[in-house]
């Protein structure tokens, strides 16, 4: 059975559309990540699925059962929140015990020391909100979320208030503990780096719909759009034709492949047709070559790798590369990737 299902969703703000007719499944023990710019509509979605934006029209099922018109508090789901919503005048036990009121203190205890010893809470509970860290009082929100043992956790950019040097191990942590207590969740976030880290599977976002769904190496290799290969990285673009069905000229030379070549939207690439060849900077080797045309026209240093900016002919090339090499330099470049990702030029 699956976790989630939505189904035909259509919902907005005073008569003004922001998700349309949205449809989208969630595995058990499943982390889904909802990625997109802002105003896309990321986190209505997120408040639509969890009950606190009402909808026009379609289904929420969760774990097979309608909730679509259910009032929040009984939707069996856990939200936690940008800010974390932590009440400052309670502790951190306080906090983490807010939704327990109608089970007994013995059921509570219980509850609490179980959760506290999950996310690594101990000597912490007597604690007020402004007495903890940003990654102590993210830990509390998320052990208030799973005391009340959700069907469900929804997190909307739980990491961005985390300095960056702990934001990935809070990461690997949180994903650690929906693992072991086999919880899915929907996670919505800016940023690709924790979307790739913290998720089984994205969905890519925009204009209130889902553009593709799969892992984030499929993604990031197999996009369906320029849209989505543009959002997960840089790209580059260079015009081309095919010399064969498995084979295509480009201002790089001809390159050869093991099948025949498709468009990124699965229809076939035809002979006679203007083709965009999509690459990404690291698919590219530079050969330092005084007999190329091919120029460096700018260097930075990005930590891992150099990235290039290159000039052959008329176009312009981005390379990322862990070779030293000076500007100005004379580079033969050489596409190095089994597989050729096609676009139909619209020139």
């Amino acid at each position: 059975m699956k976790t989630l299902q939505i189904k035909s969703l259509n919902c907005g703000y005073r008569k003004q559309p922001i998700i349309q007719n949205l449809d989208l499944q969630l595995n058990e023990n499943e982390i889904l990540c909802l990625l997109g710019s802002s105003g896309c509509g990321k986190t209505t979605l997120l408040k639509a699925i969890a009950g606190l934006q009402p909808i026009q029209s379609g289904q929420i099922l969760l774990a097979g059962e309608d909730i679509s018109n259910r009032p929040a508090e009984q939707r069996r789901t856990g939200f936690i929140f940008q800010d974390y919503a932590l009440f400052p005048h309670l502790n951190a036990a306080q906090n983490i015990l807010f939704g327990l009121s109608e089970k007994d203190k013995g059921e509570q205890q219980e509850i609490l020391e179980k959760i506290t010893a999950l996310v690594q809470l101990e000597g912490l509970l007597q604690r007020y909100p402004h007495e903890l860290s940003g990654g102590q009082q993210q830990r509390v929100a998320i052990a208030r979320s799973l005391a009340c043992q959700p069907k469900l956790l929804l997190l909307d950019e739980p990491f961005s208030n985390i300095d960056t040097q702990v934001r990935r191990q809070m990461l690997e942590k949180i994903r650690q503990i929906l693992k072991q207590q086999k919880m899915s969740a929907v996670f919505v976030t800016h940023s690709k780096e924790e979307a790739f880290v913290f998720a089984d599977r994205l969905a890519i976002m925009a204009q209130g719909n889902i553009l593709q769904t799969g892992s984030a190496e499929n993604l990031y290799h197999r996009p369906n759009s320029k849209f989505v290969a543009e959002f997960l990285g840089v790209v580059n673009y260079l015009p081309c034709r095919l010399t064969s069905p498995q084979s295509l000229s480009s201002p790089l030379g001809e390159y050869h492949f093991n099948r025949a070549l498709q468009l990124a939207d699965g229809r076939p690439a035809m002979q006679n047709q203007n083709l965009e060849w999509l690459i990404r900077p690291q698919h590219l080797v530079l050969h330092p070559d005084i007999q190329s045309a091919t120029r460096i026209k700018a260097k930075y240093f990005a930590g891992a790798y150099y990235q290039y900016e290159l000039q052959t002919g008329e176009y312009y090339i981005s390379v990322q590369s862990v070779q030293p090499l000076p500007v100005g330099t004379a580079v033969r470049v050489e596409y190095q990737h089994r597989e050729a990702l096609l676009f139909a030029s619209t020139e």
